[in-house]
């Protein structure tokens, strides 16, 4: 696609002879006289490198942020951006400041850096109102390793990071759009990999900004070795690092909760990010946690989109490892890859009184379609249509006893026996037992009517002042 600009950032007239000069051959032996360039070192307070020289486009009104990313995953030379030259109908314009994580580009026109750090001169950008503007770099790497990528605004800028053409979401699919730093964490591919970012005008003036971190969290050799650059890199520029799995370290207790069988159960999630060219298919997890361990499969797992997984474990276990700070041990096996892991616990695991509780534990009897598992776990996709016919056996647990327990089935409908009673055809709910004694059992038939959007639900109320033996239930 063809970007015309409103009014492109003036030429220097440094830059204009330096664009001039490049088409001529340069011998071999002046290559090995050139100076070298300035090491790129991490900052002394550990804030990690800052991305201190762009390409940068010219101006766009910012009605055109709609138009996502100007430029295509890494491939083709055509693609990628150089200093003075046109890649998807955009000039691009060399912006460096040694040592700078902020750029506020509303200077471009009158004393704004250049490739040697020279005012630019010439007028300002013919565009009115709102701007945007793209900023691509490119960064090296010796080996495959994972560092954390933090990109901000300039007052009160909008930005947006594309890594390795891909660009950068939130676990809910929407695009991480920053105003403020927010470090996530990227997988570095061998050799070269593309940073390209999208700043949009905010109230203030008009600029972006970036660093590169170290990942405490995962072991390799950091930042080192690694280099940023805004010129095109000769040879062929990596679309991204070999099939690579990164988890966030840390784990999320949803506040979910399950009763299957005899036991309450509660739920912690875990974001993990696909790094590589394609989508990773069926990632395995084994979580330990509270000396009991779960299983879950992630799948298709679209590059640089981190998705939830939830795990489910005994709610009592699963407090009291949280409770004494045990780690969670956990272990990844994707395309004959594995890695172990250890992950910081949540720091309490929140069970709502008015959380519903899924009915999970569901025999299948009969299905309409192809052999499904024979007991539903709370990880398992509920009935897809009509016709199935599941069966399941409850047990009060102790943190449920002198409650009322009522049954709702909106969003799971079919045909009920709950004991020897069954429930009319425009049943939404159902008591089960006032008070419930612990132990006590409940049996129950159901036959879907259409497709479920998730389990059968129990809702708790307490009755006068009963109480379980442990203390208030959840």
């Amino acid at each position: 696609m063809s970007y015309r600009t409103a009014g492109p950032f003036p030429r220097s007239p440094r830059g204009l002879a330096r664009r001039l000069r490049r088409g001529a051959a340069i011998p071999l032996f002046l290559l090995a006289l050139a100076p070298r360039l300035p090491a790129q070192v991490d900052s002394a307070d550990g804030s990690g490198r800052a991305v201190d020289r762009w390409l940068v486009s010219a101006a766009f009104p910012a009605e055109r942020a709609d138009e996502g990313s100007p430029l295509a995953a890494p491939g083709p030379e055509g693609v990628l951006p150089d200093r003075g030259r046109e890649a998807a109908g955009i000039e691009w314009r060399l912006v460096r400041r040694d040592g700078a994580d902020r750029f506020r580009l509303d200077a471009l026109g009158a004393g704004g850096e250049d490739g040697a750090g020279a005012a630019g001169g010439g007028e300002e950008p013919a565009t009115t109102g709102p701007r945007l503007v793209y900023a691509h770099a490119y960064v090296r790497s010796p080996s495959d390793r994972t560092i954390r990528l933090s990109w901000t605004g300039v007052d009160g800028s909008r930005v947006r990071a594309w890594w390795n053409g891909r660009p950068l979401l939130d676990v809910d699919g929407e695009p991480r759009e920053s105003v403020a730093e927010r470090p996530v964490r990227v997988r570095l591919g061998a050799g070269w990999n593309t940073l390209l970012l999208r700043a949009v005008q905010g109230d203030g003036a008009l600029g972006f900004g970036a660093r590169l971190l170290p990942d405490a969290t995962a072991p390799g050799p950091g930042l080192d070795g690694v280099r940023v650059q805004a010129s095109r890199p000769p040879g062929e520029v990596r679309t991204g690092p070999a099939p690579w799995i990164v988890v966030d370290p840390a784990v999320r207790a949803t506040g979910h909760l399950a009763w299957r069988g005899d036991e309450l159960l509660g739920s912690v999630a875990v974001d993990v990010t696909a790094w590589s060219a394609t989508p990773v298919d069926r990632v395995r997890f084994k979580l330990r946690a509270g000396g009991t361990e779960a299983e879950a499969v992630a799948r298709w797992l679209t590059p640089g989109a981190p998705v939830r997984t939830e795990l489910w474990f005994p709610l009592d276990r699963l407090e009291r490892a949280a409770g004494e700070g045990r780690p969670v041990e956990t272990e990844l096996r994707w395309a004959k890859q594995e890695e172990r892991l250890v992950l910081v616990p949540p720091e309490e695991v929140p069970a709502p009184p008015d959380e519903p509780i899924r009915l999970v534990g569901w025999q299948v009897r009969e299905a309409p379609d192809s052999e499904p598992p024979a007991r539903l776990e709370p990880g398992d996709e509920p009935p897809g249509r009509k016709g199935w016919l599941l069966s399941g056996e409850w047990k009060v647990p102790d943190a449920l006893a002198g409650r009322s327990l009522s049954l709702s089935i909106v969003g799971s409908p079919g045909d009920y026996r709950v004991g020897d009673r069954a429930l009319g055809a425009d049943a939404t709910s159902a008591l089960l037992c006032a008070p419930c004694a612990k132990g006590q059992k409940i049996e129950m038939l159901a036959r879907s009517s259409a497709e479920w959007t998730g389990y059968p639900t129990v809702s708790r109320a307490l009755d006068g002042d009963a109480r379980p033996a442990g203390g208030e239930a959840p």
